[in-house]
Formats: C-alpha cells, structure tokens, sequence
C-alpha cells in the first residue's frame, strides 16, 4: 500500500486532502487501479459543476486513463503539495513585511 501523508488536519477544508482521502480509500494510486468517478462525486469532492478540463489542469496529479477512469499520482500529489505550501509561505512573508512597512510609514509620517 502506498503511503499518502496528511496533508490537512481536517480533509474537508482542503481539496488536496479530499482528493488523497477519495482516492486512497478506493485504493485508485495507479494506472492498473485507476477506478470510474460519477458526476455527481466529483461535486461532493468540490470540484464544482465538473469541468474536466479544468480539474485536470489545476490538478496535475489526477490522472486519466479512459473516458470515465481516473488515478492519482502520489510523487506528483506530493511535489504539488509541497510546491502550493511553498507559495503560501512566500505570500504570508511578503505580507509581513508590507504590514511592517506599512506600520512604520504610519508611525513616521
């Protein structure tokens, strides 16, 4: 069984960790495993109305196989992850350092 880390302490407030659970719980983490997603579970996963295109692209890690069969690449999930997480500690640092820009140019001026 391949190993899927936590990404969230609580799946249903991050896609990633929705998507790692859906997947991990059919055991659909290869090509040869790769299982048949309704319509209507691709909404409750929150992926919105459904726009293939659109979670294939967003989603690089979910992979396709036929018509209706899909899989989840695990490395890739994971690079993905790391990757977004990386973003948002960037963007939480250049936030701080604004706000303190900002409070000194209020506290000078």
């Amino acid at each position: 069984m391949t190993y899927i880390p936590a990404y969230s302490s609580h799946a249903s407030y991050d896609p990633i960790a929705r998507l790692a659970a859906y997947f991990k719980d059919r055991n659909a983490l290869s090509p040869g495993s790769a299982i048949v997603i309704a319509r209507i579970d691709w909404i409750a996963l929150g992926m919105g109305t459904f726009n293939e295109d659109k979670i294939l692209k967003l989603y690089t890690f979910v992979k396709k196989l036929s018509p209706d069969k899909y899989w989840i690449d695990v490395t890739e999930m994971d690079v993905y992850y790391k990757r977004q997480a990386e973003l948002t500690k960037k963007l939480l640092i250049f936030l701080g350092i604004l706000f303190v820009v900002l409070m000194v140019f209020v506290i000078f001026s």
